[in-house]
């Protein structure tokens, strides 16, 4: 059999998976309908229940994508999104079958997939598409190019004028992360160690190891909540990229998937960071999607900048085994979302995160 017709068969099994998962989340409905008036169970309670159900239907619908999914067990991995479609198309091509269920479910984000009475929206994101601060130690320059990309200000109100001030403290926030993360007691400069917290109100200490959450950082000198998401640019001011669409604590290297890493992050790697041409280099990345090996990857990039290569190719990976999936349910006016983090193994899925609410 052939892997394209692999990948076909693959995709119809994720449709009938998808048709069984709709028709037992309704079979679902009438069972609580059921439970509910047996143990006087609010309706309220009953349809926050559902809500959260179908959102773990659709959970499992992920989880069997990326199960059967082929390309997990090839040199590279790419999620198809709507852009490369109408790129695709353009070109007189078409989507496989699994690709076509990865584009159902990119287009259903926006407003969900109808259900009676509601929708769900499935979202898989690639981890290793956002910059690992765990692991910015083995790569501080590109912490810093990405913050100096986000545009990371201090922002405050000037005590005699109407105006707000907004100093660039790029090269002082990566000096606290890395003396965050770091096993020692030495600050860097205007960076911040143990007695630097313990002298807060209320004392800490940093953690000297690795994070365990992206909301850590609001602990770390220097961060503030405008950093962490972001502020629109106005008349007067630039904005700023919010820090925690950017940035992840999962994988174990600084290396990024050029097929997942957005515009910001492939801006910031060392190498194209420093290049003349470097929004060149970037658009020339996108465009070359699915890149399937690092000779891909020198392909793209020589045509452009080929010394930026030399420092960049270190950064720079073609795949990707973590991957985030997001899940809204909504039935009338109840929500239910699922969030995870997964390591896809060889024959299982690892949970790394988990949320719900």
């Amino acid at each position: 059999m052939t892997p394209l017709r692999r990948r076909d068969r693959s995709g119809i099994a994720i449709l009938i998976v998808l048709s069984i998962l709709i028709l037992l989340s309704t079979m679902a409905y009438s069972f609580h309908d059921l439970v509910a008036s047996n143990l006087a169970i609010s309706r309220k309670d009953v349809d926050r229940f559902r809500a959260l159900q179908l959102a773990q239907a659709g959970l499992n619908l992920a989880i069997t994508l990326l199960k059967l999914d082929p390309q997990f067990t090839g040199s590279y991995t790419f999620l198809p999104d709507l852009n490369w479609q109408a790129k695709l198309a353009e070109a007189g091509g078409s989507p496989s079958k699994i690709e076509e269920v990865y584009l159902l479910l990119r287009a259903s984000e926006a407003a969900g997939m109808p259900l009676e009475n509601g929708s769900v929206s499935v979202a898989i994101r690639d981890e290793l598409g956002r910059f690992n601060l765990n692991a910015a130690e083995q790569a501080p320059d590109f912490l810093l190019n990405l913050l100096r990309v986000a545009n990371v200000r201090k922002r405050k109100k000037l005590v005699f004028s109407d105006t707000t001030a907004a100093d660039d403290v790029s090269m002082q926030l990566a000096n606290s992360i890395l003396d965050w993360l770091d096993k020692d007691a030495n600050s860097r400069p205007e960076g911040a160690e143990s007695s630097y917290y313990s002298e807060r109100t209320p004392s800490y200490r940093a953690r000297n190891g690795p994070l365990e959450s992206i909301d850590e950082l609001m602990l770390v000198r220097h961060m503030d909540r405008s950093m962490m998401d972001g502020v629109p640019s106005s008349d007067t001011m630039p904005g700023s990229l919010a820090i925690k669409e950017l940035v992840t604590i999962h994988g174990a290297s600084p290396i990024v998937n050029v097929n997942s890493a957005s515009p910001e992050v492939l801006a910031a790697v060392p190498g194209i960071f420093e290049s003349p041409s470097r929004q060149e280099l970037v658009t020339k990345l996108i465009a070359s999607r699915p890149i399937r090996d690092p000779g891909g990857i020198s392909a793209a990039m020589s045509t452009v900048d080929s010394g930026a290569l030399a420092r960049a190719a270190r950064f720079l990976g073609t795949k990707s085994t973590l991957l985030r999936i997001r899940v809204k349910a909504k039935l009338g006016s109840y929500e239910g979302l699922v969030e995870t983090v997964v390591q896809r193994e060889i024959d299982q899925m690892r949970y790394l995160y988990w949320r719900e609410q």
